[in-house]
């Protein structure tokens, strides 16, 4: 009897301190339980529903005439497609979005490549921590954890507060042309195409800004070197511009113009004796460059073109220009660039080397490639039907050809030159799932020309 006596004295102060609303039906579904299960006998819960209900009516706060004080702030957690998971603070003040992706590719070759075995490779496995705070300041980590080792990819901060404006400071990605805006992540092929790969300047520390409209935008950015650089003397500096316009933009047909700059000064290095090309320099710092490319494959593979270090050079210049299209389930995508070299010191000619590619690609299920305004560059795929086996769902079916060209021969530099035709296939599971196959031939000046095939697994969160 003692312990019923207790429990419902504890029932009238729970009933008396409880706040309003949804804790005081809380208590009474407490009360109820008790009932049922036979704790509570018929006059012991009248008299615990009674006292609820008159603790509730006279509560001293809500005599007072008080609004009740509004509930605590709770931390949210969101995972949408693509975005990766969000977590946002209580106050809403900042906002930490968690991605990433890997990319886990094979390589079949045939018997002309040398000293080039087929294989597997982990070729990224990355982490991105981004996010933003107070409203208008946003960031980015970003490491890839491939090749057993650690790389900074981006490290970043920047100011959005100007409508149409982003100012940036950090490590990041240089504008340079349409395929390295895209990125691995959203490329229709595999590898990106040789120029890309010969000409980019990947992730540079630098200070840029970035604007744009309803069909265009535009970036500068002012860089010096990579994070990874260990340069004992003056590093290498620079400027990159890109700029792009959309005159037709819906959402299943697009025009994409767009043109990149870009000047750098070369950094400088202690060397002497003769460069590969026989070039004769001096024993003192000189600064030197280097264009090559792999053939649009990466597993176990070397390089066919190669202009090997270049010395005495005081400039490097590049110039691109590309275009693009989407009509419903087909579009086109091409581009050029050409690097030119000045060097006024050590008698050597000035130099000059370039390519271009062109590709289509054709939705086999009848979905458009996505196109984004702000940077220029196409998205990410959503099927119109995810892969589902029970369902009948089929995913996103893509098939695609490119033609790639990239020329290193110039003056007495003779880097080689190379022609492929890339053939793929591309299978969109879901938003976050692709699996891609390339088949590659390759024409080259070298002794070899190989064929290759590729596949690759692609998940990003």
């Amino acid at each position: 009897m003692k312990w019923r006596l207790l429990m419902l004295g504890v029932g009238l102060l729970l009933a008396w301190s409880a706040p309003a609303g949804a804790d005081n039906a809380q208590l009474m579904q407490l009360i109820e339980i008790l009932h049922k299960k036979g704790t509570l006998n018929q006059e012991e819960y009248r008299m615990l529903v009674g006292a609820a209900q008159e603790a509730s009516a006279s509560r001293p706060l809500a005599a007072s005439g008080e609004k009740p004080a509004p509930p605590a702030p709770v931390a949210k957690t969101e995972a949408a497609a693509g975005e990766g998971l969000q977590l946002t603070s209580a106050d809403g003040g900042l906002e930490v979005k968690v991605g990433g992706r890997l990319q886990v590719d094979t390589g079949l070759y045939g018997s002309d490549v040398a000293d080039n075995a087929s294989g597997t490779e982990l070729r990224r496995a990355r982490l991105d921590v981004s996010g933003r705070f107070e409203k208008d300041w946003k960031f980015k980590l970003s490491y890839d954890f491939a090749d057993n080792a650690v790389e900074d990819k981006s490290a970043y901060l920047a100011y959005e507060g100007w409508k149409g404006w982003s100012v940036k400071a950090g490590l990041y990605g240089m504008p340079l042309g349409l395929a390295e805006a895209t990125g691995s992540l959203y490329g229709i092929f595999i590898e990106e195409p040789m120029i890309v790969s010969a000409f980019k300047l990947d992730e540079r520390i630098g200070l840029g800004a970035e604007t744009w409209g309803e069909r265009w935008s535009a970036q500068l950015a002012l860089f010096g070197e990579n994070a990874a650089a260990n340069v004992v003397d003056d590093e290498s500096h620079g400027v990159a511009a890109r700029a792009t316009w959309a005159p037709v933009l819906d959402k299943t047909r697009v025009l994409h113009l767009g043109g990149s700059l870009v000047y750098q000064s070369p950094e400088s290095v202690n060397e002497g004796n003769n460069d590969r090309n026989g070039n004769g320099i001096r024993n003192e710092n000189v600064r030197t460059t280097r264009f090559r490319s792999r053939p649009e494959a990466h597993v176990n593979m070397g390089r066919f073109v190669d202009t090997g270090a270049i010395y005495n050079v005081d400039a490097l210049y590049t110039a691109g220009l590309e275009m693009a299209g989407v009509w419903g389930a087909l579009s086109m995508e091409a581009e050029t660039m050409r690097t030119w070299v000045a060097r006024s010191s050590g008698g050597q000619p000035d130099l000059g080397f370039g390519g271009y590619y062109a590709s289509l690609g054709w939705f086999l299920t009848g979905e458009s490639r996505n196109y984004e305004v702000k940077s220029g560059a196409f998205g990410r795929i959503k099927p119109f039907r995810n892969f589902d086996w029970q369902q009948g769902g089929r995913g996103a079916w893509e098939v695609a050809t490119r033609y790639s060209v990239l020329d290193l021969n110039d003056e007495n530099v003779r880097g080689g030159e190379e022609r492929n035709l890339t053939f793929g296939l591309n299978w969109y599971l879901n938003p976050r799932l692709r699996i891609m196959a390339n088949y590659v031939l390759v024409d080259t000046t070298a002794a070899e020309d190989p064929k290759l095939f590729q596949t690759r697994l692609q998940f990003d969160f």
